[in-house]
């Protein structure tokens, strides 16, 4: 547990830090890049200038990153699935490329965000009025087709579709 900890400045690239309770903590200007924080727990930290470029934000649901000060951040290419940013501060972050599925962005200042190729669900909760840009984001939609027999299943009783129409020759 570090929660409140005065981090500034540091070159914490690749930690692993999964699980942390950084409650509070101050990391502004530091470096995690690649960092492992999954699960982390960064309520009110705060994160100006920190770059967290290829960091695992994965599942910081609930208290996650809600409230926390990100002005000027770097997060390129960040799994920020299913994170909990709700009232948090983004203003000028760069998101180019980030995951954002499920992602709570509800209240989230996003001024001058850059969200080029990043990547939202339907399950991503957008602050209200906000609509992401079509040109620089895409939404995930489900692609795969059902799958209709596999190997190991029985799919000899399946009937072919009938089609009303008839052909003539």
């Amino acid at each position: 547990m570090i929660s409140g900890a005065q981090l500034r400045g540091l070159d914490l690239s690749d930690a692993a830090m999964r699980n942390y309770d950084l409650t509070g903590t101050n990391l502004t200007a530091t470096r995690l890049c690649a960092a492992d924080l999954a699960g982390a727990r960064l309520r009110d930290a705060q994160l100006n200038w920190t770059d967290l470029r290829h960091a695992d934000l994965t599942g910081m649901e609930g208290a996650g990153l809600c409230g926390a000060t990100l002005n000027e951040v770097d997060l390129r290419g960040a799994d920020l699935s299913r994170c909990c940013l709700a009232e948090t501060c983004l203003c000028g972050a760069d998101l180019r490329g980030t995951v954002l599925a499920g992602t709570d962005l509800e209240l989230a200042c996003l001024e001058g965000v850059d969200l080029r190729d990043a990547v939202y669900d339907e399950a991503t909760r957008w602050p209200l009025g906000f609509v992401p840009p079509r040109r620089e984001i895409r939404l995930l939609v489900e692609t795969s087709p059902p799958m209709l027999s596999s190997p190991g299943w029985d799919t000899s009783d399946r009937k072919e579709p009938t089609h009303n129409s008839s052909h003539r020759g």
